[in-house]
């Protein structure tokens, strides 16, 4: 089950999102950069690298890839300075709500700002590699854990390799997959009596930051679709 925390998180923002709108008032927050993905995973913001070396192959449970069959994430070179829109769908015990994100990236500092659907600004993620800071509505208070937030995006968009080494606990699994590819989180370390993933992504590309994209985590309920613009 996802901790606490998390779950509070996700429920705040989607029960606050109305008020918010209605609201000019924020405070700037100095965050943690290590999260509970579930009672026994945990993971570590990564550094700043988006074009570390071509990670290696890496295969799903069970299965054998013969050499050359394409089980590689193709990712194109990011331009730096970066810059995209996307919509957001968040999902959580029933509760849904559409958001707009903006990420900038360069090569020392990743900003996501989330926008309600007209344009409002909602709350404002900086992460240097080091610190993270939120700017966020006073309305959220401490239960809006922006951490949590800024690890789903690097989930998702952070090359592989750069991932393993933050996660304790865990296994991060991708391959090719119904979807034109997936990642897939499990406990560690993966045998058959744990294969089944606590948190799933799909893409409808290679390239994620091109992708549609899907994120869920079963036990929860919480979901998240992300589609760029």
């Amino acid at each position: 089950m996802m901790p606490a925390q998390p779950r509070k998180t996700l429920l705040c923002l989607l029960a606050l999102l109305p008020a918010l709108l209605l609201s000019g008032c924020s405070q700037l927050l100095l965050r943690q950069t290590c999260v509970g993905l579930s009672h026994d995973i945990h993971y570590c913001l990564a550094p700043i690298e988006l074009q570390p070396p071509a990670p290696k192959r890496r295969q799903a449970p069970e299965t054998e890839a013969a050499p050359g069959s394409g089980t590689e994430q193709q990712v194109s070179q990011l331009p730096l300075p970066f810059s995209a829109t996307y919509k957001v769908a968040i999902g959580i015990e029933g509760a849904s709500h559409e958001l707009l994100s903006q990420i900038e990236l360069d090569e020392a500092r990743m900003t996501v700002v989330g926008l309600a659907p007209l344009g409002q600004a909602l709350f404002t993620l900086e992460y240097d590699g080091t610190t993270l800071s939120s700017r966020q509505s006073l309305l959220l208070g401490e239960q809006f854990k922006a951490e949590y937030l800024l690890a789903m995006m690097q989930l998702i968009y952070w090359p592989e390799l750069s991932l393993a080494p933050r996660l304790e606990g865990g296994v991060l699994v991708a391959a090719p997959c119904g979807a034109d590819w997936c990642r897939d989180l499990y406990p560690g370390p993966l045998t058959a009596a744990n294969a089944t993933p606590v948190l799933s992504i799909r893409y409808d590309r290679r390239d994620p930051w091109l992708a549609q994209v899907q994120l869920q985590m079963p036990e929860t309920g919480f979901s998240l679709n992300i589609k760029p613009l």
